[in-house]
């Protein structure tokens, strides 16, 4: 199994590595210290790490921190377990400093298209990749270099150089449709709290060409990296849901090739079957999907308020076809920025779980995934996780002078988003009549 690398190679420092016809903004030969870092040495380069911050602890600093260990024993991670670094990178509490550096060439084809990758200086954290890509994302939440992109990072498009801890790419969402500018995180954190399969999130700041825009949330991105870390076998197909992505003619080809070889031959089996006549919906599809994983993903869709994404809407997921499992597939939620956002809504679009619906011993299935959730759901202590995605974030939208909802709205959206999580799990029982 190939094994996850860390930084191993030497961080090089941005003078050296940007000649005068680079075009990049270009750095003192010996700049001012910055006060918000210190230095350490990871073999003969130097590695700034952010100290805390205000006199608190910040998440990021124990990152860097187990990052240059990690650099200096060159022990990478094991592949099917996280590392100390990578669970402090993506840590709900942790707040990370993003830096984008363009040529005038790649900022004109950046907000010309933005769909294609364009070549980057990045620092994360004051950890440097100098060959890394970028390039704008989103559907409804597109936004041009003028007001506030969603962003994606590859650390090594352009050419080899340090790993961090693994990490191919780096997600960046602007939450310009959540007014809360918090619901990732949260309801990201609720869906790990819950045993399920699903990405992480903490926040960060982005500047492009030193200019800031704010505050985002850094959501762990969902591509072989991942898949290794929760499968084991990852070289199977990882499939993203598209508006109308469906098991019939016209929503196959909604479902878009994210990781792997692209065979489709699974994805039609499963439609083919969805119109057969088998007599229970476990013969129809039981050696297509993990069906006890599919009612715990639908349930913990129902629980969390994440009815945004299929099979309530047909977009807003992943499948993994799962080569260690005869190539079943899990689903995976995608788009949480409109968890809870609108009232309770247990109605489905989705064919597969409409042939769920179908079938009595399905339905008393997920009654009973519903049900369990619920009661890990009301042992949480969901309302302290809500406290400190808002104590954490409270001070970084202070700044962010691009956020499109001002300080009294996001107050409102805030003290409305508590209450409805906190009555989320009543007004399941009650319109499920569990």
């Amino acid at each position: 199994m190939r094994r996850t690398q860390t930084l191993l190679a030497p961080v090089l420092l941005l003078a050296a590595c940007v000649s005068d016809d680079d075009n990049l903004n270009p750095v003192p030969d010996d700049p001012a210290p910055d006060p918000a870092t210190r230095t350490e040495t990871v073999g003969d380069a130097p590695l700034r790490l952010p100290v805390r911050h205000d006199g608190v602890p910040n998440p990021a600093y124990v990152f860097a921190e187990t990052l240059a260990d990690d650099a200096r024993a060159q022990t990478p991670p094991d592949d099917r377990t996280d590392s100390p670094a990578w669970e402090a990178f993506y840590d709900p509490n942790a707040v990370h400093e993003v830096r984008i550096l363009l040529s005038p060439e790649a900022r004109d084809d950046l907000e010309r298209d933005g769909r294609n990758w364009v070549p980057a200086f990045v620092t994360v954290d004051g950890i440097e990749f100098p060959n890394a890509g970028v390039h704008r994302k989103g559907s409804t939440t597109w936004q041009g270099l003028s007001q506030k992109p969603s962003m994606k990072i590859k650390l090594q498009e352009y050419g080899e150089g340090p790993r961090l801890i693994g990490l191919e790419r780096i997600t960046l969402n602007n939450m310009v449709s959540d007014p809360a500018q918090a619901r990732e995180v949260i309801a990201l954190r609720l869906w790990r709290a819950l045993g399920a399969v699903a990405t992480r999130a903490s926040w960060a700041k982005l500047w492009i060409d030193d200019q800031p825009y704010g505050v985002y949330s850094n959501i762990e991105s969902l591509d072989d990296e991942w898949l290794q870390r929760r499968y084991d076998r990852y070289d199977g197909d990882l499939w993203e849901a598209n508006d109308d992505a469906d098991f019939t003619a016209g929503g196959l080809p909604a479902w878009e090739l994210a990781e792997g070889l692209g065979d489709t031959t699974r994805l039609e089996a499963l439609a083919d079957a969805l119109n057969g006549d088998a007599p229970t919906f476990e013969q129809q599809v039981g050696h297509l999907v993990d069906t006890d994983q599919f009612l715990q993903y639908w349930a913990t869709c129902l629980v969390t308020g994440a009815t945004d994404g299929y099979p309530f809407h047909l977009n807003d997921a992943y499948m993994y076809a799962d080569p260690a499992d005869g190539g079943r597939f899990d689903f995976v939620p995608w788009g949480m920025d409109e968890a809870w956002d609108v009232t309770f809504n247990p109605w489905v679009d989705g064919l597969l779980a409409r042939a769920c619906e179908a079938d009595a011993d399905c339905a008393a299935r997920l009654d009973a995934a519903v049900l369990a959730a619920l009661t890990t759901l009301e042992g949480l202590d969901v309302d302290a996780m809500v406290s400190e995605a808002y104590s954490v974030s409270e001070p970084l939208l202070s700044d962010d002078e691009r956020r499109p909802y001002t300080g009294a709205a996001v107050a409102i959206a805030r003290a409305e988003l508590r209450a409805r999580i906190a009555a989320w799990p009543g007004l399941v029982r009650q319109q499920l009549g569990l």
